[in-house]
């Protein structure tokens, strides 16, 4: 009878032992569950820098260092405008005087020096910087420049009209002056484009 007890008792303890054991990986479960969520919310991910939604960063600030202006128009190149006189177009630092005769003085533009013998433009004695010249980068604000189409040119300025030997249109937002486009060989295309002050008589 006492080794029955005994054998009951050992048999009952066994079960507690097990039940224990069990109990705790119950207990373990939820804490393993946790412990995934808190790594996967540290590993959310986060916006890049080249996100379209990112707010802009110090990069995308507008540079204030030297004018890299390729427009041309409506009332100049950058700090160089229609009317300057020359000790004004100087004062730019974007032109390189070259020579002065009959009261017309040609200059470079220094960030686009034009081909040998050419001239950036002039600066009149009587209505100071007269006209500038278009390089390969400029563009007027319609998008008109060195290359473009004859077609490209009607439809930006739709009342573009011969004018001597270029195709002359009023300058928009500038009524003081207008763009003269020359055209290359065969008229099909603009070879360069001229902002000038209208009666100027430092060229063609």
């Amino acid at each position: 009878m006492r080794r029955e007890l005994l054998g009951v008792a050992a048999t009952l303890v066994a079960g507690s032992l097990v039940l224990t054991g069990c109990g705790g990986d119950d207990k373990k479960k939820p804490a393993a569950k946790k412990s995934e969520g808190d790594v996967t919310a540290t590993a959310a991910p986060t916006e890049r820098p080249d996100d379209k939604n990112a707010a802009p960063g110090p990069s995308d600030a507008p540079s204030d260092g030297p004018p890299t202006a390729t427009a041309l128009g409506p009332d100049g190149y950058g700090a160089l405008k229609l009317g300057m006189s020359l000790d004004q177009a100087k004062a730019t630092g974007l032109i390189t005087v070259k020579k002065a005769a009959g009261g017309c003085t040609a200059f470079d533009l220094k960030a686009a020096p034009p081909a040998k013998g050419a001239v950036g433009g002039y600066v009149s004695a009587k209505l100071g910087v007269s006209s500038i010249f278009s390089t390969e980068e400029m563009r007027t604000p319609q998008g008109i420049g060195n290359g473009s189409t004859l077609a490209e040119l009607k439809q930006a300025f739709p009342k573009v009209a011969k004018k001597a030997n270029v195709m002359a249109a009023k300058v928009p937002d500038n009524p003081k002056a207008e763009y003269d486009f020359v055209l290359g060989e065969g008229g099909k295309t603009v070879d360069q484009v001229a902002l000038v002050l209208p009666g100027q008589t430092c060229h063609n």
